[in-house]
């Protein structure tokens, strides 16, 4: 690509336009550029095409740039688990939980903390069924299991008294395990109780398991 400098002696440089300035700002830049082509008495040449391409003075780049904000998404996506993967962690866990005789209240929520899917299994502790979801949501927020906290949570421990933040959510007992995506994104997390925290933990992992099935075919631990 030719170009044409009116100051062969004046340092330039050469800049992608669309690193820097979003579409809406295109026309305003130009305007910009012409006021300092006139001001310093030099060219300022635009190529044509899809993303144009323009030449100016190193020193005029930080004063230029700054009234013109960089292009950055207004949003993003996030990967999330869907009902139907929930309901086929939670059928896991229930058949887990039947194979060890035993009977759960198992949450799953998703990548936002938010309730899914629930059950209660014919016979599971009434007041477990709070700390089954919340569990799930403390996996699933701090993106790490539950039971990980059981060492730092004793008096004088690095997370003593954690269990108060969150509205009193935080759980630290075992049970609660996040679902990790292909990227390692956290895409929800379960939650169970009514046994031993080993024992939730076991009938969780299971569910965790199902749903990697689900996303590579293959069984994968849960991210810890």
């Amino acid at each position: 690509m030719d170009f044409i400098s009116a100051r062969p002696r004046m340092l330039l440089e050469l800049v992608p336009f669309e690193q820097f300035v979003s579409e809406s700002s295109r026309w305003r830049l130009f305007e910009r550029v012409h006021t300092i082509e006139q001001q310093l008495s030099c060219n300022f040449i635009a190529f044509s095409g899809v993303h144009p391409i323009y030449l100016r003075p190193i020193a005029a780049v930080p004063s230029l740039l700054s009234e013109f904000p960089p292009t950055m998404a207004p949003t993003k996506h996030i990967e999330t688990l869907t009902l139907e993967a929930a309901k086929v962690a939670v059928a896991a866990c229930e058949e887990k939980a039947r194979s060890m005789g035993l009977v759960m209240n198992i949450a799953v929520v998703d990548a936002a903390t938010h309730l899914l899917h629930f059950s209660r299994m014919d016979g599971a502790k009434i007041t477990s069924i709070s700390i089954a979801i919340d569990k799930a949501f403390t996996a699933a927020g701090h993106r790490v299991g539950t039971h990980t906290y059981k060492e730092a949570v004793w008096p004088g421990g690095a997370a003593f008294g954690i269990w108060n933040s969150n509205g009193n959510r935080f759980m630290t007992i075992g049970g609660g395990l996040p679902i990790a995506g292909k990227r390692g994104e956290i895409l929800g997390a379960i939650g169970c109780s009514t046994g031993t925290p080993a024992q939730d933990q076991e009938v969780a992992q299971a569910g965790v398991d199902a749903v990697q099935k689900l996303l590579q075919g293959t069984t994968s631990r849960s991210k810890l």
